[in-house]
This record gives structure tokens, sequence and C-alpha cells, in this order.
């Protein structure tokens, strides 16, 4: 059975876990109280905006298993863009499963993402790399 935690201590369990992946590889990481982003991360004089959004709950449909993602920003929950951040991280805390992505891939404010489009870290650590070498 998956515990219940309040929404603040599942976004700190997200943005730790994420650093931790982060760090792993050789990135520098800074966990950030700011409206848009949640984390600093640089490496190779490369600094990038990682905002991460995680969840707790599993959802199912006749498609599969599925993760819902709130992906509005600040108090206000502003739709994300650059203005905010460069890299978007979803963690799915029941699966540990991770997937990364860069800013404008979603314009909404809630995403749902299939459990099959989700990654181990070691897998999802590779998107990441690709990600971050963009200007």
């Amino acid at each position: 059975m998956i515990k219940r935690y309040p929404a603040k201590q599942i976004g700190r369990i997200g943005e730790l876990f994420i650093g931790w992946v982060l760090e792993q590889e050789g990135y520098h990481t800074t966990i950030c109280d700011a409206d848009g982003f949640d984390l600093i991360v640089w490496k190779n004089n490369i600094v990038k905006r990682v905002q991460v959004k995680s969840t707790s709950v599993v959802n199912q449909n006749s498609a599969g298993k599925f993760f819902s993602f709130s992906l509005g920003l600040g108090a206000s929950k502003a739709h994300p863009n650059a203005t905010y951040y460069d890299i978007l991280a979803l963690v799915a805390i029941p699966a540990v499963k991770i997937n990364f992505f860069p800013v404008g891939i979603y314009n909404r404010k809630t995403v749902k993402i299939k459990l099959t489009n989700l990654y181990e870290p070691e897998v999802a650590i590779k998107h990441f790399n690709k990600i971050y070498k963009r200007r």
C-alpha cells in the first residue's frame, strides 16, 4: 500500500530525488524556493532552471496506468513557459520513475503521462543530458 503524503511533502520528495539523480551524473544542484522553478542545475558553465512536478497517485483506465501532473506554476498556477524554467522533470513516486522534457513541450496546466512514458533514472538521465546541452 502506498502511503499518502501532504502535497508539499510530495513535491519535496520529487525535488530531492531529481537532485540525487542529477548529482550522481556529475551535475551540481541547488534546491530553490522560487516561483516557477525548483532546482538550479549546472555543469561545465551551463546553468539551467528545472521545474519538478511530482505525484503519488496512480490512475488507471482502459489504456493502462497513468499519472496526472499539475503543471501550473506559483500561487496563480500560471501556464508553464520559458519565462519560468528550462527543463521540466516529472516524478511518479510510487513507480520510482521519471522523465525530463524541454520547456514548451506542454502548454497546459495538467498533463497525463502513461507509465510507459516514464523511465528508470538510469534511462531518463540520457534524455536529460540531451535537453541540457540545447541552448
